[in-house]
């Protein structure tokens, strides 16, 4: 892409200058250009240099170029930014120029002396990292100087210099880079004039450098789906740094990357993605050492599934979990991170011993190529009963009340319940009115926990029928209705004597 940097406007607009001015923070400045144009390049200039601007150029046809809609296109500098268009349409150009505190604002438009045209740039690599770049310019000066250059990606132009001196419209420049990183690289090329014009362009193709002196490979790398997820493993040393890096397979872009001082790691699956390249290497003093990549797909994921029991805690010492799978697979399984089975080959039901308390459960699914799916299970162990105290002991208590208060403490998040009903509690007490009837009532309190286990309370009250009070108004009813009895024989008497 046409760049002008540093260049006189004597010289940087040899042909039809055309000029505008504005005094804004943010203005439009018409520029008109009486006739089509080759190589044409817009320069706009404030005079406060040490203010940023953002600039849009829309030309008479609608095209638009500005430092946000075309950067690619844009040399900016202080108080200044160059824009190439290339073949500009004649008619009425608009430049908006916004910013705080500008000054003077100027516009010109003029074309480039000589275009430095890349008609191609290409580079082979002879499979012994020695790479040979091949170039052909036209509308250029015989004296045009080449350089070429090394990034990690197809944008920016911000790459290493791998090679220097080529000169001319043709040619051939062979190199190698001993002081760059293995890894990816895109080659551009850079062609320049002694006045500071230049083009640069970008290869097609990304090759991947080994560079011999970096540091060793890493040994017994490996490289798989954990789930849906890239987990790599290697064989470190001790206080070891080590970078793994996520790639695009098509344009090996870096995509992901992550330091770590383990001997494993693992790496979300880049968004979009369901095929990347990955590699581990060494990273010592910011340098990477050398790396093999490996290709990992979402289509070599594991199918299988493990079924748990669906409480999260419980009082059995024992669980079992349902096991399947499709294809050649391993079973292995740990508890709290210790081993309980390896490599175990059969489906279906698998013991599980838990341990009191929390208990981790994984189990892993490996199939040949070393793709794995884990399934995790937190459950908890508690075979302890809950605490249920009582305020007093209503065991062998005797009433003549119709009711009697249960009041005590147990353990927050039970389940509470009076003779198979549910008591309410408040916080971990409760207090309650348990209605009585006549003779023994018996008073079971039971206490449930997440897990299952209980704890129990019974007790016997009686409410006697034949207790004091009652027997008293029982013996003077009974006295009161004898004398109502003897009333009603002596005055049936008196009657029938009065008969007679």
């Amino acid at each position: 892409m046409k760049k002008a940097f540093c260049i006189l406007a004597a010289v940087f607009f040899c042909l039809c200058m055309t000029e505008g001015e504005a005094r804004a923070a943010a203005e439009t400045v018409e520029v008109n250009l009486p006739e089509a144009r080759q190589e044409c390049v817009f320069e706009v200039r404030w005079e406060e240099t040490e203010t940023e601007a953002q600039v849009r150029i829309t030309g008479p046809d609608g095209s638009v170029y500005g430092t946000e809609e075309t950067p690619d296109r844009v040399t900016e500098m202080e108080g200044a930014a160059y824009f190439y268009i290339g073949d500009a349409a004649a008619g009425r150009w608009q430049v908006t120029v916004e910013g705080d505190s500008l000054g003077n604002v100027e516009v010109n438009a003029g074309s480039l002396p000589q275009s430095l045209k890349i008609d191609s740039f290409t580079v082979t690599e002879n499979g012994r990292g020695i790479y040979e770049a091949s170039w052909s310019v036209s509308d250029c000066p015989e004296d045009v100087t080449v350089e070429i250059f090394a990034d990690t990606d197809q944008q920016g132009y911000d790459g290493t210099r791998a090679a220097s001196g080529g000169r001319g419209p043709s040619g051939t420049l062979s190199f190698d880079m001993p002081g760059v990183d293995s890894g990816y690289y895109y080659f551009y090329i850079t062609v320049a004039q002694d006045s500071g014009i230049f083009n640069s362009a970008y290869c097609d193709t990304a090759f991947f450098y080994d560079n011999i002196n970096g540091g060793d490979k890493l040994s017994n790398v490996t490289a798989s789906l954990l789930n849906r997820d890239v987990y790599m493993s290697w064989t470190g040393e001790e206080n070891g740094l080590y970078r793994v890096m996520l790639f695009d397979p098509d344009t090996k872009l870096l995509l992901a990357s992550t330091e770590t001082e383990e001997t494993s790691c693992v790496l979300s699956m880049p968004e979009g993605y369901d095929r990347v390249l990955a590699a581990a290497a060494s990273w010592k003093d910011e340098q990477l050492g050398r790396f093999d990549v490996f290709e990992i797909s979402a289509d070599s994921a594991v199918e299988a599934s493990v079924a748990y029991p669906e409480e999260q805690a419980t009082n059995q010492s024992v669980i079992f979990a349902e096991v399947s799978y499709s294809g050649n697979c391993t079973v292995s399984a740990t508890r709290n991170g210790e081993l309980l089975m390896e490599n175990e080959t059969a489906q279906g039901r698998y013991e599980i011993h838990l341990l009191e308390g929390d208990n981790a459960v994984v189990f892993l699914i490996t199939d040949e190529a070393g793709n794995t799916a884990s399934f995790l299970k937190d459950i908890y162990l508690d075979s302890t009963p809950p605490q249920l105290s009582l305020k007093r002991n209503l065991d062998k208590i005797s009433t003549g009340e119709s009711y009697i208060y249960v009041e005590g403490y147990t353990e927050a998040g039970v389940t509470l319940t009076c003779n198979g009903e549910p008591v309410e509690l408040a916080g971990s007490y409760f207090s309650f009115r348990q209605p009585l009837s006549f003779g023994t009532n018996e008073i079971v309190l039971t206490a449930t926990d997440v897990a299952g286990n209980e704890a129990r309370y019974s007790a016997e009250v009686s409410r006697p029928f034949w207790r004091a009070g009652i027997v008293k108004w029982i013996l003077l009813a009974a006295a009161a209705a004898a004398l109502i009895a003897l009333e009603t024989v002596i005055l049936v008497r008196g009657k029938r004597r009065s008969r007679r």
